[in-house]
């Protein structure tokens, strides 16, 4: 019974790492779109005012995405 026990434990830690994995990469990939996405609405003069080119926009948005979690 010991070692089924132990077994359901790693399979639990196991679930629950994955699920924290997972749920980080979804926070990440929605700040990445959501930065993106405002970006990219803006105007090349908008831009330039935040000292930003549209080449810039996919750099600073995954920018965000790696400081979102």
């Amino acid at each position: 019974m010991a070692i089924a026990t132990s077994t359901s434990s790693v399979r639990t830690e196991t679930f629950l790492g994955l699920k924290t994995q997972f749920s980080n990469y979804m926070a990440r990939r929605a700040a990445y779109n959501r930065t993106y996405a405002e970006l990219s609405s803006l105007t090349d003069r908008e831009l330039s005012d935040l000292g930003l080119s549209r080449g810039m926009i996919r750099a600073v948005a995954q920018e965000a995405a790696l400081t979102a979690v």
